[in-house]
């Protein structure tokens, strides 16, 4: 949040406060009755995690976002990735309304202009920043449009007390 309010103070852009500080690891539109089969599933998918270290590194840009880069997203991104076809059946409320993220960072700003993008590239391009803490938990969110703020749905601690399943255990 620090970040977030720097910005948003430096740059006149109350557009930075609109979401909490988080790790976006999946987007998608749903219907809100789905919402308990969702909550169920990220339950499951909470047995297979163990609690594990975020290093965040740097500065960055795609395309409208400026963000914090984390350098060991690949390592929660992967579980995700790897539920993907248990988790698709209760996210497809339509055509492309659901996305895997692939880019693992923390958002401080969306919905940057072009010259916006420029004077915050020359000014964040120098300060160099690091730092590490513990996830131990997913959070749920939700909103009710694109631009409204998120609410908290609900907190899943990651619980790591299962190994994935593999092939030969099936039978």
């Amino acid at each position: 949040m620090y970040f977030k309010n720097v910005f948003k103070d430096t740059y006149d852009f109350p557009n930075a406060l609109i979401t909490y500080p988080h790790l976006t690891l999946l987007k998608f539109m749903q219907f809100e009755n789905y919402e308990g089969a969702i909550i169920n599933k990220l339950i499951q998918l909470a047995c297979y995690v163990s609690p594990f270290q975020v290093i965040l590194n740097g500065f960055r840009f795609f395309e409208r976002v400026f963000y914090i880069d984390v350098a060991t997203g690949s390592a929660i991104l992967d579980i995700v990735y790897n539920q993907r076809s248990s988790l698709l059946p209760l996210l497809r409320a339509g055509k492309n309304r659901y996305h895997f993220t692939r880019n693992a960072h923390v958002t401080i700003a969306r919905g940057l202009l072009q010259l916006q993008r420029l004077e915050i590239s020359r000014s964040w391009k120098i300060p160099s920043y690091q730092a590490a803490f513990i996830a131990s938990q997913m959070l749920l969110l939700k909103r009710t449009t694109a631009y409204s703020p998120y609410k908290p749905v609900n907190t899943i601690r990651f619980i790591g007390n299962k190994s994935y399943p593999k092939q030969g255990d099936l039978f």
